[in-house]
């Protein structure tokens, strides 16, 4: 990357624009999905946004990365459900749907309102993820394994989120986020308290150790990652940033969509002005 740059700051781009007769809101980059929530259930109690369970979460970065919830199973992800944004592009002009096409990434979204999810999907999704979490589908206890193979559960864990249903049903060429073939997204997650450089180190190892250990259980070819949760391990850009550098983590990504996202990025940011360590890069660079 380029030492000089430039951070926007979304922090006080938080509106949120209900719209009951239509089913919409329109939602600024810089609010949270509680203050998303918050305002649509001023409006109706019978509507919500299908969006995240961690009401902290910026609702710009949240959308664009997919944004999984408890009501994906039925109404798919945050950003299946958007039907317009309105973008700034680096020469100051304002673009939305009908100027770019069907792209969702934006300053400010407009999400489609749904009905709240009954206690019985909740049910039925609590009980998938328990029982993946018993078995696997080659019969090992995986849990077990990974505690007797790479150590207590005290130190690297992992987080298993269903990701099937209705997002099976969905298009991966409909948005950027590709994994509509998988049961499970992993997190993983090793915390410390202390700043201790042997310590950090032993938490390093043990999760990757965790990460490598998993292999057997998840996607390849590539072994998919998902881009909300940012791993520079992945790859990072060089300066500007190449296709072939991009190609190395975008595919993990992205999958086949990284090639559609190349391209829309070439065509509304050709001088490559947003970017960062994992920026979408441009043809030309």
């Amino acid at each position: 990357m380029n030492d000089s740059f430039v951070v926007i700051d979304f922090s006080k781009m938080r509106g949120v624009d209900v719209n009951i007769m239509d089913n919409s809101v329109w939602v600024e980059a810089g609010a949270t999905l509680g203050e998303l929530y918050y305002r649509v259930q001023e409006k109706s109690k019978t509507l919500t946004v299908a969006a995240g369970m961690y009401t902290s979460l910026g609702a710009g970065g949240h959308i664009t990365g997919g944004g999984y919830g408890s009501m994906m199973r039925k109404y798919g992800l945050a950003a299946d459900n958007a039907i317009d944004a309105r973008i700034i592009n680096s020469n100051g002009e304002i673009l939305d749907r009908a100027s770019m096409g069907r792209i969702f990434f934006g300053l400010h979204h407009r999400p489609t309102l749904r009905p709240p999810h009954r206690k019985t999907d909740i049910l039925e999704l609590l009980q998938s993820k328990s029982r993946f979490c018993e078995r696997s589908d080659t019969g090992n206890w995986v849990g077990r394994d990974v505690e007797n193979n790479v150590g207590s559960r005290k130190q690297p864990v992992y987080d298993l989120e269903p990701l099937w249903r209705k997002d099976e049903q969905i298009p991966r060429a409909i948005d950027p986020f590709p994994h509509r073939n998988v049961l499970f997204k992993i997190q993983y997650v090793a915390t410390w308290m202390d700043d201790e450089k042997e310590n950090m180190n032993k938490h390093v190892d043990g999760i990757n150790k965790l990460y490598k250990y998993m292999i057997p259980y998840v996607s390849m070819c590539p072994r998919q990652a998902y881009v909300n949760y940012r791993d520079f391990d992945l790859g990072m850009n060089n300066k500007n940033g190449s296709y072939e550098e991009g190609s190395s983590w975008g595919r993990m990504y992205f999958m086949d969509n990284f090639k559609r996202l190349v391209e829309i990025k070439t065509r509304f940011d050709a001088d490559n002005f947003f970017r960062h360590e994992q920026s979408i890069p441009i043809l030309s660079a």
